[in-house]
């Protein structure tokens, strides 16, 4: 099974390839590392909560993003008959409801994505229908408590969208998307920057000489500019092709380039690699979502494929070392996925969470507990959809196991302490330690350390069984050996040593050896 994921922009922070004149780079070498990845042994994501949000209309969630004050909010737009309202939803870590407030009612407006400032404001863009088919850039800033502080829309031609808001220097935003001159016009890609009041900063079109080029995507650079992903289209009648441009911090182009790969392609979303560098991912039409990993120089360390031809990638996060992808899966039931790619872009895992679901992932925020909430929608049959909130969690680890026995191999009838507390819970705490001393599998003792004493020589194993506060289990045997035989085989006790340790085990027998070399 499968899951896309929604693809995320991230900035490149290295010195531009070797550019031509117009600024263009080539497409990434094809001897960089290509191909499929088997999966390797790893388990999915535990589904911890699900939590749906609507209002019996058609409501689109776009976007969640993680709190500084603790939560995550989420943006949408809920579609009327006549007009689309924008709203927004504070919910809980646990993926509760605390409010919910509509703006913009009735001004036939969408949010596309939003991210939080230093204030704890919100920077929401969208797009501003103006007249028919017509639309302005729409930039929003909505307080913590749900007000609409400000909001400001950009004329940029026939229509215009920001798909995507990004951090700039120094405190800006640069809204990333498309515009369109004319009704019958090429669209061109858009970069919008602005102030966190809406105060325009400066506004370029990318049209890199192409018959459509835009931007899905976008992510903050080291450098204070950002990078932009989306699509390239030579010409009328060419496949478009995947385009990366890197933005300087008034949106200005230093240099672009289309990436290698299969035909008819494009880029939704890009992160910080867990090694260094960026991981940029997209699709292809007929060969499905795909993974880039380049260095912090922008040279491609490996590309993969994530998922069947008819997978889609929407959105992207980082969880340890692993890359998360999400999206959806038609040919199981339209349901999320969600997979896990390694640092080497080894698949760890693929996995679709439904078919209930009927849903599309389409944006994902890390939590501090290593898992992630994945933000997307769900079909309600002909004329409904909801937005949903899903967190999910590495699955749960069980408690691990450890004795130390002193002495290690003892005397009969002498005294043994039985150490449990080297015993750990990765997921949770120890709460019960359970001994089995005589091996007839039933609990003879409790405790994190048990004092006890075997009367006959030989072996005798011990089994700790662990059990952590949330009920799962660990169990360990090891053997004592009773009596320590010498290195010949005699079996002769030498009083004073004990034999209480393998080392003192060993230095009887050598003392043995002296006593019969003396006698001798």
């Amino acid at each position: 099974m499968t899951v896309p994921r929604r693809a995320v922009l991230v900035g490149l922070a290295g010195v531009p390839l070797a550019a031509t004149a117009s600024g263009r780079q080539e497409p990434f070498g094809r001897e960089a590392a290509v191909g499929r990845p088997q999966a390797e042994p790893g388990a999915p994501f535990d589904l911890a909560w699900l939590q749906r949000h609507g209002r019996n209309q058609i409501d689109t969630l776009s976007a969640v993003e993680p709190l500084g004050t603790g939560g995550y909010a989420f943006v949408g737009h809920t579609v009327h008959a006549i007009s689309e309202d924008i709203w927004i939803v504070r919910v809980t870590e646990d993926g509760r409801s605390e409010w919910s407030t509509a703006v913009l009612r009735s001004a036939t407006a969408r949010v596309f994505d939003a991210v939080e400032d230093l204030s704890g404001d919100l920077i929401g863009g969208g797009w501003y229908r103006t007249d028919g088919t017509e639309s302005d850039v729409l930039m929003m800033r909505i307080t913590g408590e749900g007000d609409l502080a400000a909001h400001e829309t950009y004329d940029v031609g026939h229509r215009g969208a920001a798909s995507r808001v990004v951090p700039v220097r120094p405190g800006n935003y640069a809204l990333l998307g498309y515009v369109q001159a004319e009704d019958d016009g090429d669209v061109a890609a858009l970069s919008l920057v602005a102030r966190p009041d809406g105060s325009p900063v400066a506004r370029t079109v990318h049209a890199l000489d192409a018959a459509g080029t835009s931007f899905a995507g976008g992510a903050r650079a080291a450098d204070g500019g950002c990078l932009a992903v989306g699509h390239h289209r030579p010409g009328p009648d060419g496949d478009q092709e995947a385009l990366v441009v890197a933005l300087d911090p008034r949106g200005r182009r230093r240099w672009w380039r289309t990436l290698d790969g299969p035909a008819d392609a494009w880029a939704e979303a890009v992160v910080s690699h867990p090694e260094g560098g960026y991981v940029i991912g997209g699709n292809a039409a007929d060969d499905g979502p795909w993974l880039v990993a380049l260095d912090e120089a922008g040279e491609r360390r490996w590309r993969t494929s994530v998922g069947d031809a008819d997978v889609r990638l929407r959105t992207m996060s980082v969880v340890g070392d692993v890359v998360l992808v999400g999206g959806l899966d038609p040919a199981d039931s339209a349901t999320a996925w969600v997979a896990a790619v390694g640092p080497s872009g080894d698949l760890r895992w693929s996995h679709t969470y439904g078919p209930e679901w009927l849903s599309s992932v389409v944006s994902m925020a890390t939590t501090p507990d290593d898992g992630v909430v994945a933000a997307g929608n769900t079909l309600l049959g002909r004329n409904g959809q909801d937005g949903f909130l899903a967190k999910l969690l590495p699955p749960a680890r069980d408690p691990v196991p450890d004795v130390s026995v002193t002495p290690w191999s003892p005397d009969p009838g002498e005294q043994v302490l039985l150490d449990g507390s080297g015993s750990t819970a990765p997921d949770g705490e120890i709460a019960r330690y359970e001994w089995d001393l005589t091996g007839d599998g039933a609990t003879d003792a409790t405790g994190r350390f048990v004092e006890h004493r075997f009367d006959e020589s030989g072996d005798h194993a011990v089994t700790l069984r662990v059990v952590d506060d949330h009920g799962r289990t660990g169990t360990t045997t090891l053997t004592v050996t009773v009596g320590t035989p010498t290195p010949d085989g005699t079996g002769i006790d030498v009083p004073g040593f004990g034999l209480g340790t393998a080392a003192a085990g060993l230095a009887g027998g050598m003392l043995v050896r002296l006593l019969r070399r003396r006698r001798q």
